[in-house]
C-alpha cells in the first residue's frame, strides 16, 4: 500500500546478481517483486493494474478481480457463520 523505493513505480522486480560483478547473475529463476498500489505511474499491464486498484479499495474492474471479490465475500460470510 506504499512505495517502498519511492520512484513512483507500480512494480519493482529484482533478481539475484553478484555485487562484485553485476554481469554475473544467479540464473536460478528467483525473482522478488514488490507491488505498489499507490503509484503515480501506470507501468504495468491492465490486468495487474486492475488487481492493484482492487487491493487499494476500488471496485473490481475485470473477471479476475470480480472472482476475487466473490471469494473475499464468501470468506467473510463463512467467518460470520
Amino acid at each position: 500500500m506504499f512505495d517502498l523505493f519511492q520512484e513512483g513505480r507500480q512494480k519493482y522486480t529484482f533478481q539475484n546478481m553478484c555485487l562484485e560483478n553485476p554481469n554475473i547473475a544467479l540464473e536460478d529463476g528467483v525473482r522478488k517483486i514488490f507491488l505498489n498500489t499507490q503509484s503515480i505511474k501506470e507501468d504495468v499491464n491492465e490486468g495487474l493494474r486492475a488487481f492493484l486498484d482492487y487491493v487499494s479499495g476500488k471496485e473490481p474492474k475485470d473477471t479476475f478481480t470480480e472472482k476475487l471479490e466473490e471469494a473475499v465475500q464468501g470468506a467473510k460470510q463463512e467467518m460470520e457463520a
